[in-house]
């Protein structure tokens, strides 16, 4: 119950973050007018507004833009378009000062867009938009409707020659891009809102745990298995707990729990050899599964052999032989924590294989013989 728990933390968590967006509002005014932004008097229109960068007060990821409605009619506009640009110019000089068509980004398209049916009408960004704090920017509402409505106004502030737009009744290329001369230059500027984009807070990656070991302790004192076995690994920076899955003869990436430290304990009554690995995860994310590391339990042996195998010295120093008739394919020695220490070359003479150990560490040791007929595992003591 506690894993499936867990599970459905994980889902949300690695689900993106976000932070809270800000608001900035530009403007105040309690005039209300039905030209600027949305230039109500005309079905299509094409309207563009100053707004100086000391209104704005800093720099920011615009990710939505919004106008505040006062009152009217609703009117549901065939099209609409935003556009943003950051501009030098505090003012429009005249008609033909439009903004140049190649500095607009195009961050808003809609169809059937409704009109006056929100205190602000809100305008999300397909394309947030870094505004740079530096310079003026420039907000274009492009509006094509099938009417005209007079009665729908918005909120406005006075801010001479701030506003510039062209209009038609019924050539809807008025909504595009404009071609000569403005229809007026106007000093009604909308108020305005911008939402900055929220932050998308993505989670700090996790490393893979490292170091896996296990201590394997026989005949334990009080303990209910004829084996304990303490898998371990080291500590990972910004993990909460630790996921722990083995691999056995018969399981593949089976589940064993969770723990909050560096340690899992298992226990066996059976001899044998397992594989286990661990995922570390916290609130926001999990990390790669660790490298496997290998367990073996007590004396493991190839079943249904007839031919021996005589493992010797025990202890050894230099030299360990390995005496079989069977076809050895491969020697390797693990450490009492369960890591491979090297696959060893074979030096082979009548029936003995030989395993050169003079550089391994003082200490217990299992060596792996992988034969044709199967696998065996002998303990020994290196001195």
């Amino acid at each position: 119950m506690k894993k499936f728990l867990l599970s459905i933390i994980m889902i949300m968590a690695l689900m993106p973050l976000t932070v809270k967006a800000d608001e900035i509002i530009v403007g105040e005014g309690t005039d209300a007018k039905n030209l600027a932004p949305f230039v109500n008097s005309y079905p299509n229109s094409w309207c563009e507004v100053v707004y100086e960068a000391s209104e704005i007060g800093k720099a920011c990821t615009i990710g939505s833009v919004a106008f505040n409605y006062v009152a009217g009619t609703q009117l549901t506009a065939n099209d609409i378009r935003i556009y943003l640009a950051e501009t030098t110019k505090t003012e429009f000089a005249d008609k033909s000062s439009w903004t140049a068509e190649e500095d607009l980004t195009l961050v808003y398209s809609g169809t059937d867009v409704v009109l006056g049916d929100e205190a602000w009408e809100t305008f999300e960004s397909e394309i947030p938009f870094n505004y740079s704090g530096e310079n003026n920017l420039v907000i274009v509402v492009a509006k094509s409707a099938p009417k005209m409505e007079l009665t729908l106004t918005w909120s406005c502030y006075d801010d001479p020659n701030s506003v510039m737009f062209t209009a038609s009744d019924t050539d809807a290329s008025f909504a595009q891009y404009p071609v000569g001369e403005g229809l007026a230059i106007y000093g009604k500027k909308p108020v305005m809102k911008l939402i900055e984009a929220e932050e998308t807070v993505t989670p700090t990656e996790l490393l893979p745990p490292t170091n896996l070991r296990a201590l394997v302790e026989q005949d334990v004192a009080g303990y209910n298995y004829k084996y304990r076995v303490t898998m371990m690994w080291d500590a990972v920076e910004g993990a909460d707990a630790y996921d722990v899955f083995v691999n056995t003869a018969t399981a593949t990436d089976y589940y064993l729990g969770f723990s909050s430290g560096t340690t899992y304990i298992v226990g066996s009554n059976n001899a044998g050899t397992l594989e286990f690995y661990v995922v570390a995860f916290n609130d926001e994310t999990e990390s790669e599964a660790s490298e496997k590391c290998t367990v073996i339990i007590g004396d493991v042996a190839v079943e249904e052999i007839t031919p021996s195998f005589n493992v010797y010295p025990n202890p050894v120093e230099n030299n360990l032989y390995i005496e079989t008739e069977l076809n050895v394919k491969e020697i390797a020695i693990y450490d009492i924590y369960g890591r491979k220490t090297k696959v060893y070359g074979l030096q082979t003479t009548d029936f003995v294989n030989t395993v050169d150990v003079t550089e391994l560490k003082d200490g217990v040791y299992f060596v792996k013989i992988m034969t044709d007929n199967g696998e065996v595992v002998k303990r020994f003591i290196k001195k």
